[in-house]
């Protein structure tokens, strides 16, 4: 007679076993940046464009281009260019504002209504390129946060590497309850489920040389992208040209999502091609799923069994379950104090995953029917 509870058991443990190896394992692969040291000297360092593309960035554009004029880089060799996006909400005002307190150290271009077969970041990002005439480009979202070496660090650190384009993994801050139960375990998840023949990039600070830039198409090869820095990380690996992420926690930070309408429009618009399609996201998400509740259930099954001393196969039950359930949630702890976040949202796996399918499954279905919204506009892609 096949005892279930145990064959259920043996798979969680596998299962969390193999995650937990390869969530390590990706940890290593990223190389960590130095605040301090290795920076190449002022004159040596290369001209390079900031490009920061705009919709509705209210709350986040001051702050994040007031940070960047305020770069240890020759002002001479930094150029600044905010696109904004048909924003609705006084972005582009904003954008005019600190151009005028910083002496026309920001530019600003006004995206044009979009043409047929545009997605708006896609645009606003290739509109800043075709502006720029340095050696580099650096594509930065407006709601990054950097601190002075960002650039200095990034730049010499691809150069002395031998890179054609670097991303940066930036520090996540969280706002509200929603994106701190399931933006933790969505990072956790793609981590465990990359293999080193995916594409990895982190689109919140991608630093590209020039004429890599543009012979690979730049963002005008899939105009109509809504995971623009993937296609780009993937143009740029199919030519040949190196490519590499970095952990960029001490020179960026970011705060993606304000509130659970922003986070479930984010992911719908993104997860399923992060995750690698359709197919790929559902199985991940079964997985998240089965560990999730499994971290709960499968010890809750396990104390019962002993406490009614029927079952002699309960002990090796407890031996697998009980383990597995236990580096669940140290990792869902180390998580949480890696992010500065409470504690409490390591002991919610059950919750955490259900959510997350909720959003994986949305995802697909709007890759599926090939309708996305983000930011008040929908996309066809």
């Amino acid at each position: 007679m096949i005892e279930w509870p145990l064959v259920v058991s043996l798979c969680f443990g596998a299962i969390v076993v193999l995650a937990l190896f390869q969530i390590l394992r990706q940890s290593r692969r990223y190389r960590s940046l130095s605040l301090r040291r290795g920076a190449s000297q002022p004159a040596s360092l290369p001209p390079v464009t900031v490009i920061v593309p705009a919709r509705n960035e209210r709350h986040n554009i001051e702050s994040c281009l007031r940070r960047l004029t305020k770069q240890n880089y020759p002002a001479e060799k930094l150029r600044i260019i905010a696109v904004d996006d048909g924003s609705t909400d006084g972005t582009a005002g904003l954008i005019r504002s600190v151009a005028a307190d910083t002496s026309g150290r920001v530019e600003l271009i006004e995206a044009p209504a979009l043409p047929p077969g545009w997605a708006g970041k896609p645009q606003a990002c290739w509109l800043g390129a075709r502006a720029a005439t340095s050696e580099w480009l650096c594509f930065i979202d407006a709601d990054t946060f950097a601190e002075p070496m960002l650039l200095r660090t990034a730049i010499t650190t691809a150069r002395r590497a031998g890179i054609d384009m670097a991303s940066l993994s930036p520090f996540q801050e969280f706002g509200g309850f929603f994106a701190s139960l399931v933006v933790p375990l969505g990072f956790a998840a793609l981590a465990a489920t990359q293999t080193s023949k995916d594409i990895s990039v982190a689109g919140q600070f991608i630093l590209i040389r020039t004429d890599c830039y543009f012979r690979v198409g730049g963002h005008a090869a899939h105009p109509s992208s809504v995971c623009e820095d993937l296609e780009l990380a993937r143009a740029v690996r199919k030519a040949g040209y190196a490519s590499a992420v970095f952990r960029g926690d001490r020179l960026i930070r970011a705060r993606m999502y304000r509130n659970a309408t922003a986070v479930w429009e984010g992911f719908a618009k993104n997860l399923a091609d992060m995750y690698g399609g359709t197919a790929r996201t559902l199985a991940i998400v079964t997985l998240v799923l089965f560990v999730g509740w499994g971290a709960v259930l499968l010890p809750a099954h396990v104390i019962f069994m002993l406490m009614q001393g029927r079952n002699p196969l309960a002990l090796l039950e407890a031996a697998i379950a009980l383990p597995a359930a236990l580096a669940v949630f140290s990792l869902q702890i180390a998580l949480a104090r890696y992010l500065r976040l409470s504690i409490l949202y390591a002991l919610l796996p059950p919750l955490s995953a259900t959510a997350a399918a909720a959003m994986a499954v949305n995802s697909v279905s709007c890759k599926l029917l090939g309708r996305v919204s983000w930011k008040g506009r929908v996309y066809r892609p």
